[in-house]
């Protein structure tokens, strides 16, 4: 009797906690499209599921809560609903997970921003190598302000802003950084970003590290933060890679388009115009000689120095593109001697 006594609380709760999980398992049954689950993170609970999954959020859901758990069975989509995700800190991002706004047709509706005034780390963050991972329909807003985009022209020279206290020169909008100074040797590979919107981030994105990598539809302004060093897009030590049909302006320190030490560069269909510094600059540095590049159809004009910069390139294609109305140089040309161009508008 008394063992009857102590035994039937634990038991009774047993079969009520037995019975919960059951009707959990039943609900998320339901959510089943394109044979891949569907589920919903709310807060910080997260349900058990399997691979090959989709995760759909609303604001006030937590993102990296849902990458983590697909980072844990080895892949799958995160679908961000329309409206505001407020983040505290940067998503850290993951191979073969894709993340997506809710349609292609609003890319502004989903929004992904940070408030407080002194935060100061990129947005979404990759600090190793990625793989086969699409980021896209959405856009990412920094909070820097407009006294932080504009310091005192002391300050841009090389080391002096080391002595700014509280500079948030961290605060980037995209930066994916790995290993990797050849396509060999890149380690990360398969790379996609497609109508994405960055602003007022002291660097909109910034890749170093792979290999077959492609943007499209891309919308990057009003970057920047130290003169000649930070730009709407800057690629180092990326190999194979495309950029098109994507506009980079504004950018309130440096150029639309930065790209060096890179390989198999091609730019094609992309607007340049009103940064502070190029428009477009593809440069191999200190020896290094950029090869196979294919820049054509693209527009830059109205940049405070250099419309098209192109310096030590080995070999490649420069065709049908527009240069005009930049403040210092429409071009600037060194060291490419068996670059064809051909029906160029400043020609």
């Amino acid at each position: 009797m008394l063992l009857k006594t102590y035994y039937l609380p634990l038991l009774m709760g047993l079969y009520v906690f037995c019975y919960l999980q059951t009707s959990v398992r039943l609900r998320l049954k339901k959510n089943i499209i394109l044979q891949t689950k569907e589920e919903k993170i709310q807060g910080d609970k997260i349900y058990s599921t399997n691979s090959l999954q989709t995760i759909k959020l609303v604001p006030g859901d937590n993102i990296q809560a849902a990458i983590d758990q697909l980072n844990k069975v080895k892949g799958g989509t995160v679908v961000l609903g329309k409206d505001t995700y407020i983040l505290s800190k940067s998503l850290i991002v993951y191979s073969n997970i894709n993340i997506s706004g809710y349609s292609e047709k609003d890319p502004s509706g989903v929004l992904l921003t940070v408030t407080d005034t002194l935060y100061n780390s990129p947005i979404i963050y990759s600090k190793t190598g990625i793989h086969n991972v699409r980021y896209q329909n959405f856009k990412v807003l920094g909070n820097l302000k407009d006294s932080e985009q504009h310091l005192d022209p002391t300050y841009h020279s090389k080391g002096k802003t080391e002595n700014i206290p509280g500079i948030r020169k961290s605060l980037l909008g995209i930066l994916l950084t790995a290993d990797g100074s050849s396509y060999a040797k890149a380690k990360s590979s398969n790379i996609t970003l497609k109508n994405i919107e960055v602003s007022n981030c002291a660097m909109g994105i910034h890749i170093k590290g792979a290999k077959d990598v492609f943007l499209t539809k891309m919308n990057l302004h009003t970057n920047g933060m130290i003169e000649k060093y930070y730009h709407n897009l800057y690629f180092r030590r990326v190999f194979k890679f495309t950029i098109t049909d994507s506009k980079m302006y504004n950018s309130l320190t440096g150029n639309g388009i930065n790209i060096s030490q890179s390989e198999e560069v091609t730019l094609t269909n992309n607007e340049c115009y009103d940064n502070f510094f190029r428009g477009l600059r593809v440069e191999g540095e200190q020896g290094y000689r950029i090869n196979k590049i294919d820049i054509s159809n693209n527009r830059c004009f109205n940049n405070g120095d250099a419309g098209i910069r192109l310096v030590n390139i080995l070999e490649g294609l420069v065709n049908s593109n527009k240069a005009k109305g930049n403040k210092k140089e429409d071009t600037r040309f060194r060291n490419t001697a068996k670059v064809s161009f051909k029906n160029n508008s400043w020609q």
